[in-house]
């Protein structure tokens, strides 16, 4: 999962070698095993103030096998809480140029066709005319933005083309690389277009984490003032900025507890995704080769995993779906105990990793002379002929932490056929 060196050159940090770390942990766990299990109970049993048997076999006290057990568990679980996808990356955001000033620049142009068709489809007295006119304001119904969705709202095949091949050639390596995920395995869950208006609309948008594994956003324009995303340390109180340029993507695990800051004159576009890391593909149930390193070893994952076991559990009884046509059902997860032991773990597993790993924003390619390099590497790359993403066909849906489909979104319940063809 490391980048052929033709892009690595061009990183101004140190990312995880992913494929190496993972050998190495793999052969200390076994080591760790043999010492404890092994080795150790052989040395002890062979020492003379060990009582024996009748038949002169050793007999070891109860309470060193618990030792050395115990002491096996710790030593692996450190092992494991020090690996790249428990430290180095779920805390931290990432910068890194994605786009050209001309790319941004079409996608807001097809934004505003999309709003366009928008505006005159729906009836006048429908809340998509308020200004700005042609847009989604009540999509997300939490945490809502000014958006267009490019699949539900009227963006065309050609535009997803266009799209979908940016995200091919660069933000799939990108999530690879940074954090050691199999490319196959990501499905964006929802991909829009945001706009925030200094004096119509929406200017910025309240704390919040996301609903996904991995988030991102790219700044499509710079003629405004203000804005900004702000990440959030709730162990320490603090927090750190990011402002990026045009064509900037920002990359962060959604558990990061972040919010929009105001746009104070003019309008922001960004473009923003929010990813789900599945082990297999919840529509055919195909295995997606996803490293256990990177799902159930990973507390940010897991993180992610139980709090959908937790939140679901109104969305199988009916109280939370978002579908008209969802039939409630009742699963083993649905005990009171399964329920609250869900909320637990992801509650402890947030707050130990908010104390445990390190915050902060890191610039993947500090030197402006190398961002069209970098992007140009990207593309020119051709060593990956596996699975791509999937970027459109499975988008708004609800995955339960067993990883199958608990609902649909009642917008694509409205939209079914334009996911068809995907």
């Amino acid at each position: 999962m490391v980048f052929p060196a033709e892009i690595e050159q061009y990183l101004s940090v140190d990312l995880p070698n992913y494929e190496s770390e993972r050998l190495f942990i793999t052969v200390m766990a076994i080591i760790i095993v043999i010492v404890f299990v092994v080795v150790l109970p052989i040395v002890i049993s062979s020492m003379s103030w060990i009582q024996k048997d009748t038949d002169g076999r050793p007999q070891l006290p109860a309470w060193i096998l618990t030792f050395f057990n115990a002491m096996c568990l710790v030593s692996l679980a450190v092992l494991m809480l020090t690996s790249s996808n428990n430290l180095a990356t779920s805390r931290l955001a990432y910068v890194a140029p994605m786009l050209s000033t001309e790319e941004c620049q079409s996608i807001i142009n097809r934004a505003h066709k999309a709003a366009a068709i928008n505006a005159e489809q729906f009836p006048e007295d429908d809340k998509i005319q308020r200004d700005p006119k042609g847009w989604k304001k009540e999509r997300h119904a939490f945490y809502p933005t000014t958006d267009l969705n490019l699949v539900i709202d009227p963006f065309t095949k050609e535009d997803r083309e266009y799209i979908a091949e940016k995200l091919n050639k660069r933000f799939g390596p990108l999530v690879e690389r940074i954090y050691g995920i199999k490319r196959s395995a990501i499905r964006a869950n929802d991909m829009f277009i945001v706009r925030y208006d200094a004096t119509k609309g929406q200017p910025s948008l309240r704390l919040h984490t996301d609903s996904s594994h991995v988030s991102f956003n790219i700044l499509l324009n710079d003629d405004f003032e203000g804005g900004g995303t702000r990440f959030h340390n709730r162990h320490l109180d603090t927090y750190a900025d990011a402002h990026l340029t045009p064509g900037d993507v920002l990359i962060n695990n959604a558990n990061i507890l972040h919010e929009g800051l105001a746009t104070t004159n003019g309008t922001r576009y960004i473009f923003v995704g929010f990813t789900a890391v599945e082990t297999f593909d919840p529509f055919t149930e195909r295995d997606n080769d996803l490293s256990l390193f990177a799902s159930w070893f990973s507390l940010t994952w897991m993180q992610v995993r139980f709090k959908q076991g937790f939140e679901n559990r109104g969305i199988r009884d009916g109280s939370l779906t978002r579908s008209s046509d969802h039939v409630p059902s009742q699963t083993w997860m649905d005990s009171s105990y399964v329920h609250n032991l869900f909320l637990d773990i992801w509650v402890y597993f947030t707050i130990f990793q908010d104390v445990w790993a390190p915050h902060g924003i890191v610039n993947l390619v500090e030197d402006p002379d190398n961002r069209e390099k970098f992007i140009a590497a990207l593309d020119a790359d051709s060593s990956y002929t596996g699975k791509e993403a999937s970027w459109f066909k499975g988008q708004q849906v609800t995955s339960d932490i067993n990883g199958k489909i608990v609902n649909i979104w009642q917008d694509r319940v409205d939209n079914e056929d334009k996911f068809v063809d995907l």
